[in-house]
């Protein structure tokens, strides 16, 4: 400014001079270019006039001078250093004489300055053209490196002023304008719009003046005074500056020193500005000031300000109610270097925040006033994550560019208390260091509430990828109150054992910025649990978290005294969605509901899970080896392997997808499949119901698996449950809608072996090993969690077909089974049901030894009476008839069954058509009719048994063909016989011995026209009697053989049971051996008979042979008393002899003349076991040894041969 004073002023003397001798003659135009080179010559500059020049003297001296232009250096942005569009003055004629030149009015029109600085720092302001011109030679400025050279620097005797004395009483810029472009930065600044008037008393001062300037389209207003400059070097200055957006007010007292070498201002300075915020977006218009900055700030302190450094000393600032001292120090130089330093004693963030929550309220007053968002179906969906997010965007744009690359901050802060949360914080200390466009945090460390020792290490830079501002480095954090640290950082954690909560480390690298942050190396110490890993978070309108994390073991029973709720967070810092309905919505539903999920997905956050836990506890509840990785995309979860290898006995691995996961109850699953495998059944079903279902304890190793597709709530289902050897599976659609969810579809039920499966669940198998046959059963299912109903039930089991419905309830106290079932036909035997009770069925009475007949003796031996019998132990029947039964489980379940089987074959007994409808209810079972086909005859039966082994019932036989019965047991010679039986009874006891003691009842038994037709090399029970009619009537035919009768008989009888005694008045046989009548008991309990009767003999060969005189009717009384399995026959004889009997020698010559007779020899020994003839006999003694010898042989006596006859019949 003071050289274009200069050269305005020489200008003007020559003007003025020439003005006075020769003011209109002279063509003043023509003299340009001596102006020009005058000029140059007095300030180096080269200055073009390319306007007109006019000088008027009245009404006073005047001169007008157009387009002034003063050149810039060759290759510089800009041609002209500085263009002025017109100048105008006027001037006093009369002070000229005293060596004064007094401007009374100069007006400067739109003058434009141009300052560049080169590449070599240097800047145009001090370089001339004209001297530049033999250092440059042929190389252009822009190159020049840095040098030491002071090119064209003011030498400190060099004169600027001339010898007049120069005033000027107004001196105005008008529409002026400073442009500033960095050739290192390609960058450009401007102030434009200047306007300024000036009084200067003198070229070297005093002069003040005031006026304003845009600057990036704000007003600023300054006030300049300038005292009078001493030894010119010295120059007393006061600078104010007014920025009126802001109402920002700066002001520099001091003084410029050393101006002719070295320029240097000493002094002081204050700013105050009331709104911070705005001044801040001045400065950036890019930048979104943060919330609740809007407040005052104050600064002052001693400035002292040199071209190559600057000092802030003494330096106190003041923002609201935050109060610093300190210090700030630089160099200018190709880097601007600023150092600063501050102490603060207390900090009340909480006011900063509430100030930011008021402002924010406001706002969104004010934005919800000037519209309304409200969706077509009338619910309004929004998200604080996307709120944030939005508020985040717009300090995207706050990045380290804002800062000069070249410009090196150090700053150091100690904060000795601050106040967050309510609570304190200690010993902040934050030593960072700006250089080369990156930020160094040596040191930002704090003591946390909860003894929290806090540090942060690291590097902030800008993130490529983003175009953001991103920290890298470490943190670390140690306390021994966690508890209290979370609640300080807004955790609730409702129920915490804070005795236990005792421990927190935290060690990991760091990197961190607007868009994204992320914890690496990380690890986590938590009391005994240990956390390793990564966890990642990228910030924007839909974020994204991602975890991989090892812990070693959570123990949430250690730390919770109630039941664990989710974690809340006050303040609004928890990011959830939350869904505000108009007030309409609640009414209506439905459809609407899909648009709230859509707006939900589009904000709901993004995961990637990848975690592995060694052991979890929950509620004594242990969780082993869990392991899932996982992802959530746009609201669905992508599940690539859930695995757990021990949750309550189970092991349990997933995979697939389900849409929608979060914000709604309308889940989908796609390909969700599932493996849950374990071993004890009893122990999952963990359902009051099963409790006394023993048997499924035995049930130990199973697995479930299959795939889920659809609706959460209504779900297609396919699964296989493996369990003892099998498969059960399953197809169809659960339904979670309603309050008790159910499913209805398809059932399936296959294994290899049935022989295994029945054996599995018994545990101690009385069933056969090898394979009984498979099971390949498949129907309908509908249930739910109290009752499951399978229905069209077809298949197979153990090569049984399978028909029908089965229903199982756990509504009551104990499970209800309601069977109604076909089946095919069924061979019990290959169950083998109870091996002692086939083995009971397979014992025979004691065979009969035969009887050793001697002819060489007369008559019988005296100890022939008895009838030896073989030894059979029955210890098997005993402990049946002994041992226990356990009824008990009558109590664990109820059942409603009808059934309907083509047949039922127990051994050699088939039974056809049976129906059967029994109950259990209550601990008794009820069989309400049980009808069956039995050999051409016809079986009921009903009855009562509770579990305290209570029976009642009764049991009805028609018709039953005895024969048929007996050829399917292989036994021949019984044409046909009917069996009829109709019987009541009641018993109590919890074993056979015990019930048949308190046995009572009554009945009938008739069995008619039993016929024999021929005999069987097969031993039963009818063997000897089928034998001893049959033996009869081949005789009665030799001796007359136009007899063709068939020989039968019927057999009859009412009996009475009272407490296990079986009594009988009125049995009675008819055949045409003879009738008789009998009648005794047995006793149950004891196993024992006694029996007494008589038959009434028809006339016949026996008593022709062994009587006298025989009358035509004949009785034979006879008892039968003993072991059932072993009975004494006592044949009274002596009624038979009352006429005599026949000599035994008659008799052995008779009986040896029908031997010797065809045919009939052949009977009579097997009617009657005699011994060979005494030729045979003699023979066979030869070849017997000295043992056999001593043996004794009995001559059988009549009473003997007719008491076996009897015992055979009665067999």
């Amino acid at each position: 400014m003071k050289k274009i004073i200069v050269i305005l002023s020489s200008m003007l003397i020559l003007f003025f001079g020439a003005i006075i001798i020769l003011p209109g003659l002279v063509n003043w135009n023509e003299y340009k270019n001596v102006i020009e080179d005058k000029i140059k010559e007095s300030t180096g500059n080269i200055v073009e006039i390319r306007g007109d020049i006019k000088l008027e003297l009245l009404p006073s001296p005047a001169i007008w001078i157009n387009d002034i232009k003063i050149l810039n250096i060759d290759k510089s942005k800009y041609p002209n250093k500085v263009s002025i569009e017109a100048v105008e003055a006027s001037i006093k004629i009369m002070p000229m004489f005293n060596r004064q030149i007094q401007i009374d009015k100069m007006r400067i029109v739109r003058p434009i300055l141009k300052i560049e600085k080169y590449l070599n720092n240097q800047t145009n302001i001090f370089i001339s053209p004209n001297k530049t011109e033999k250092v440059a030679n042929n190389r252009s400025i822009k190159g020049i490196t840095n040098n030491n050279d002071n090119i064209n620097n003011l030498q400190p005797n060099e004169k600027l002023t001339p010898s007049f004395l120069t005033r000027i009483d107004d001196f105005i810029i008008e529409g002026g304008s400073i442009e500033y472009y960095d050739h290192n930065k390609n960058s450009s600044k401007k102030i434009d719009q200047i306007n300024s008037q000036f009084s200067v008393a003198s070229l070297s001062g005093p002069m003040t003046g005031s006026g304003f300037a845009v600057f990036r389209g704000a007003k600023v207003q300054f006030n300049l005074d300038l005292d009078e400059m001493v030894k010119d070097r010295t120059l007393p200055l006061n600078l104010k500056l007014l920025l009126v957006p802001s109402n920002s007010e700066f002001q520099i007292s001091g003084v410029l020193t050393k101006l002719n070498s070295n320029p240097q201002l000493n002094g002081s300075f204050s700013f105050e500005d009331k709104n911070l915020s705005k001044l801040m977006e001045l400065f950036n218009q890019n930048m979104t000031v943060p919330l609740g900055i809007g407040k005052s700030v104050k600064a002052s302190g001693d400035i002292k300000l040199t071209r190559e450094s600057f000092l802030l000393s003494k330096l106190f600032l003041s923002f609201d109610k935050v109060e610093a001292t300190g210090l700030i120090n630089g160099k200018f130089s190709d880097n601007l270097d600023v150092g600063l330093k501050l102490r603060i004693n207390e900090v009340d963030v909480d006011s900063f925040l509430e100030a930011k929550n008021q402002f924010k309220k406001i706002k969104t007053k004010i934005k919800n006033e000037s519209r309304k968002e409200v969706s077509s179906d009338g619910v309004k969906v929004s998200s604080s994550v996307s709120n944030n997010i939005l508020e985040s965007q717009d300090l995207n744009k706050v990045n380290l560019q804002m800062l000069p690359k070249e410009f090196r901050l150090k700053f150091d802060l100690l904060i000795n208390s601050l106040t967050y949360n309510s609570e304190s914080v200690e010993q902040v200390k934050i030593n960072i260091v700006h250089e080369d466009g990156e930020i160094i945090f040596n040191q930002v460390s704090a003591l946390l509430p909860g003894s929290a020792d806090f540090g942060i290490q690291g590097i902030m830079r800008n993130d490529e990828k983003f175009k953001t501002s991103k920290f890298f480095g470490s943190v670390d954090l140690a306390t021994n109150s966690p508890n209290i640290l979370l609640k300080w950082l807004g955790l609730d954690l409702p129920g915490i054992r804070v005795d236990q909560l005792k421990k927190f480390n935290l060690n990991s690298k760091l990197e961190f910025g607007l868009r994204d942050a992320k914890l690496s190396q990380l690890t986590a110490k938590v009391d005994k649990s240990v956390i390793k890993g990564s966890i990642s978070a990228i910030f924007q309108e839909q974020p994204t978290y991602s975890a991989a994390l090892t812990i070693n073991q959570l123990n949430f029973d250690q730390y919770y005294s109630g039941s664990l709720q989710p974690l809340s967070a006050k303040g609004g810092k928890r990011a959830n969605a939350k869904i505000r309905k108009s007030e309409d919505s609640g009414r209506n539903v439905g459809g609407k509901s899909d648009q709230t999920k859509i707006d939900i997905s589009r904000n709901s956050p993004n995961f990637d899970l990848k975690i592995y836990i060694g052991s979890l506890t929950y509620r004594n509840f242990r969780v082993k080896n869990l392991e899932t990785t996982a992802k959530v995309i746009n609201n669905d979860l992508i599940l690539t392997k859930l695995k757990v290898s021990d949750i309550a006995g189970l092991k349990v691995s997933a995979s697939g997808k389900i849409l929608a996961v979060l914000g709604n109850s309308n889940q989908v699953f796609e390909n969700l499949k599932f493996d849950i495998s374990g071993n004890n059944l009893k122990k999952i079903l963990n359902i009051p119901a099963f409790n006394n279902l023993n048997f499924l304890d035995k049930i130990r190793k199973f697995r479930l698996s299959g795939m889920l597709n659809g609706k959460s709530r209504e779900p297609k289902v396919m699964s296989n449950l493996l369990i003892l050897g099998g498969s059960i599976g399953l197809n169809g659609i659960a339904d979670f809608k309603s309050l008790l969810p159910t499913f209805n579809g398809k059932l399936s039920l296959n294994h290899r072996n049935l022989s295994k499966l029945i054996g599995g669940v018994k545990g101690k198998s009385n069933w056969p090993t090898k394979n009984i046959g498979d099971v390949n059963i498949k129907s309908r299912i509908k249930a739910d969690i109290l009752k499951v109903t399978l229905s069209e039930i077809s298949g197979r089991a153990a090569n049984v077909k399978l028909n029908g419905k089965v229903t199982m309830s756990t509504l009551g106290k104990r499970p209800t089974f309601s069977l109604n079932l076909k089946t095919g036909f069924i061979n019990i035997d290959k169950f083998q049901v109870s091996k002692q009770l086939i083995r009971y069925s397979q014992i025979k009475p004691p065979p009969l030894q035969r009887i050793a007949f001697n002819s060489s003796k007369s008559g019988f031996a005296d100890d022939s009476r008895k009838i030896v019998m073989v030894k059979n132990t029955i210890k098997n029947a005993k402990s049946l008839l002994v041992n226990q039964f356990d009824l008990s489980f009558l109590k664990k379940v109820d059942l409603e069954l009808e059934m309907l089987s083509q047949g039922i074959q127990f051994q050699k007994y088939k039974l056809e058509t049976v129906k059967i409808k029994s109950s259990i209810k209550n601990g008794i079972l009820n069989i309400r009719d049980l009808n069956a086909k039995v050999y051409d005859g016809l079986v009921s039966a009903a009855g009562t048994m509770s579990h305290a082994g209570k029976l009642r019932g009764k049991i009805k036989i028609a018709k039953l063909n005895i024969g048929k019965l007996m050829r399917a047991n292989g036994i021949k010679g019984i044409d046909t016989g009917y069996l009829n039986l109709n019987s009541t009874m009641k018993a109590e006891g919890s074993s056979l011995m015990l019930m048949s003691e308190k046995l009572d009842g009554k009945g009938s038994l008739t069995i008619e026209n039993l016929q024999i037709t021929g005999s069987s090399s097969k031993k039963s029970a009818i063997q000897a009697i089928s034998k001893l009619l049959l033996s009869l009537q081949r005789f009665s035919k030799s001796l007359n053989p136009k007899s063709s009768k068939v020989l039968s008989a019927n057999i009859n009888t009412n009996f009475l049971i009272k407490r296990g005694i079986l009594s009988y008045n009125d049995l009675t046989l008819n055949s045409i051996l003879g009738n008789g009548s009998a009648k005794g008991s047995i006793n149950l309990p004891k196993w024992m008979i006694n029996t007494s009767g008589q038959i009434k003999l028809a006339p016949n060969l026996l008593t022709s042979i062994l009587l006298k005189n025989s009358p035509e009717n004949t009785l034979l009384p006879f008892s039968i008393v003993g072991n059932l399995n072993n009975p004494n026959i006592n044949l009274k004889t002596s009624a038979l002899t009352k006429g005599g009997i026949k000599l035994p020698g008659s008799l052995n010559r008779k009986l040896e003349k029908l031997l010797k007779k065809k045919g009939v020899g052949t009977i009579l020994e097997q009617i009657i076991p005699l011994t060979k003839s005494n030729n045979n006999q003699s023979k066979n003694s030869n070849k017997k040894t000295n043992a056999e010898t001593k043996e004794k042989i009995r001559k059988p006596e009549a009473e003997d041969v007719i008491k076996g006859i009897l015992k055979g019949l009665f067999r």
